[in-house]
């Protein structure tokens, strides 16, 4: 996506996660709280995790040049500042950045708040938001098929994870888009409305990059070592809470001038998209109580699989830059 980011006036900046990359390997200690099974070991690593992140940013700030938010009063559009994106399950790390901003020193907050602008929630898995696992004959993963074996669902996953699904039914969209809670569709219809096996054309992403691309830009012993004990491992109801005070908290709301955008790849595999259909239940859910809350709002990618940044990088950047 970088060399399309200058024509829509914006940079990119792209940060490993940590253990992935270029960046800084978990030391044994930070390993052994990934490991561990106790919720509050797992809660002091995700704070830890928000305090890294916002030092980062407070860094980045001091060091780039870069302008603070302005709201021009005349068009009410808004330019300058920061937007936060994750991707899939880095939002295991950013819905918390929000949720447990009083992590943050006060100091660090208030340096950093100023350049905020928006936080892009790019096709988040279910884990990531804490809600249970749907019905494997619904909602069709390979990772739950208990007819298929270990090596087998390991074999399946990429083509899975990286297809594309354009066959969904239009109640798929019509969740996505409801206004009100009279208008939601079930759980069970979503579910229903859901493609269960991708496309044979176009082929998955995965199945396209090069071995030795892809090598260079995935880092599969990380993804063993840390990146799925945490979203995986640690206990749903961290995630969750954290998903639900950032929907509903209406007092003591920090960043709240941050407008936060729930991107839903309309072509990706099911458990990503049921993410979009939770939170914007909880929103409509928001609504008919007359909280008012974060601007949060769930927003449809056409036409996008998982990987939309790999496929389609320069439609990707305008859709980043339309929604910001």
């Amino acid at each position: 996506m970088v060399p399309f980011a200058s024509a829509s006036n914006v940079r990119l900046v792209l940060l490993d996660g940590r253990d992935n990359g270029q960046s800084s390997l978990y030391s044994d200690a930070e390993l052994k709280c990934i490991r561990s099974t106790d919720r509050t070991i797992q809660e002091e690593f995700i704070r830890s995790g928000v305090l890294e992140f916002a030092t980062f940013l407070q860094w980045y700030i001091q060091h780039e040049d870069i302008p603070p938010v302005q709201v021009h009063h005349s068009s009410g559009e808004r330019s300058g500042g920061i937007n936060l994106v994750a991707w899939s399950a880095g939002n295991t790390l950013f819905i918390p950045f929000f949720a447990m901003a009083d992590s943050i020193p006060e100091k660090v907050r208030d340096m950093i708040e100023p350049y905020l602008r928006s936080y892009i929630v790019f096709d988040v898995p279910f884990y990531a938001i804490g809600m249970p696992a749907p019905p494997s004959d619904k909602v069709y993963c390979p990772l739950r098929d208990p007819a298929l074996s270990e090596s087998e669902r390991v074999v399946a996953f990429p083509a899975w994870l990286s297809g594309y699904y354009g066959k969904h039914a239009p109640v798929v969209r019509d969740a996505l888009t409801a206004t009100s809670l009279d208008t939601f569709p079930t759980p069970s219809e979503f579910w229903d409305g859901l493609q269960k096996h991708c496309d044979e054309h176009p082929s998955p992403t995965i199945s396209r990059i090069p071995k030795y691309t892809l090598e260079k830009i995935s880092s599969p012993e990380a993804l063993v070592r840390s990146s799925l004990p945490v979203l995986l491992g640690f206990h749903p109801e961290i995630f969750a809470e954290c998903t639900e005070r950032m929907v509903f908290q209406e007092q003591n709301i920090y960043f709240p001038n941050v407008k936060i955008q729930v991107v839903g790849c309309m072509q990706s595999q099911g458990d990503h998209l049921l993410s979009a259909y939770t939170i914007k239940e909880m929103l409509l859910r928001r609504q008919a109580k007359g909280i008012a809350g974060r601007s949060i709002r769930v927003v449809p990618f056409d036409g996008a699989n998982h990987l939309p940044h790999w496929d389609a990088p320069e439609p990707t950047v305008k859709f980043f830059v339309s929604v910001m």
